[in-house]
């Protein structure tokens, strides 16, 4: 998207690769990583955003009025509980975030806590970095990097064509993910109108934006996955299983993703 362009000047003088991973690329052009998972049916009622009384972006809340499943390695009842444990945010942990660059735009975006995990309520831009590809590439996307900051299990930057995945701000005043006991390679659930899919985190972003995901992720989702014009701009609900229990061995193993996802979805709804 154009506005998270905006900030192309601020690379530090040694390049993004010199910090804490290239998540900060997306100064440039915001996007993100994951492993796939689950894709549990259509929603007649999609879930949607909007603004609670505080001002905060929060989903409506709506759940599934007629969910088919696809993979029944997840129940359908569970995809309804995670929507309900996500639909408001009963722990804030630190500062809100925005949804676009511009300095206009409101940080109404909280991060929330949950027992084993932390989730967010956000928009979904379309994050192309990583391996070049013919679908991600500086012609397909003017923004694009190629790198990620995380890696598959031979050393190499990530396709986000073919690896769902999700980017999460880097560590600031605002919000620490590494004190939230995230690491790259956590799993990660993302929802979008009655369809799910298992993730993993990636990617790093600029420390005061959230909402974004792989093309990779996108597709799975039925999001437009077009890294110039495509995303939604609210609905897309983010669950990241916190602890080492939730991170995979290699970054591009879906069925891992999958494997260790189910099992959290397990013990979130257990102890939540």
């Amino acid at each position: 998207e154009e506005e998270h362009r905006a900030l192309a000047g601020l690379a530090p003088a040694g390049g993004f690769g010199e910090l804490r991973g290239v998540g900060w690329f997306r100064m440039l052009g915001m996007r993100a990583f994951g492993l796939l998972g689950i894709v549990v049916g259509a929603l007649a009622c999609g879930a949607s955003g909007a603004e609670s009384p505080d001002g905060s972006f929060v989903r409506d809340g709506s759940l599934p009025e007629d969910v088919s499943a696809t993979d029944t390695s997840l129940p359908i009842d569970d995809v309804a509980r995670v929507l309900a444990l996500t639909a408001n945010c009963a722990n804030r942990l630190g500062g809100d975030y925005k949804a676009k660059i511009e300095a206009s735009w409101p940080a109404n975006i909280p991060i929330c806590g949950l027992k084993g995990a932390v989730f967010w309520n956000a928009d979904m831009d379309i994050d192309c970095d990583g391996l070049e590809t013919k679908t991600c590439n500086l012609v397909t996307d003017p923004a694009f990097q190629s790198q990620t900051s995380a890696t598959d299990s031979m050393g190499k930057f990530l396709d986000a064509s073919i690896v769902p995945y999700v980017v999460i701000p880097l560590p600031s005043t605002r919000w620490d993910s590494n004190k939230a006991g995230i690491e790259l390679g956590q799993v990660v659930l993302v929802i979008y109108q009655g369809k799910m899919a298992f993730g993993v985190f990636a990617d790093e972003g600029p420390p005061s934006i959230i909402g974004e995901a792989s093309v990779a992720m996108a597709k799975l989702l039925g999001v437009d996955p077009d890294p110039k014009t495509g995303g939604v701009d609210k609905g897309v609900t983010y669950v990241v299983f916190t602890g080492a229990s939730g991170v995979v061995t290699k970054n591009e193993d879906h069925a891992e993703a999958n494997k260790i996802g189910a099992a959290r979805v397990a013990e979130l709804l257990k102890n939540n």
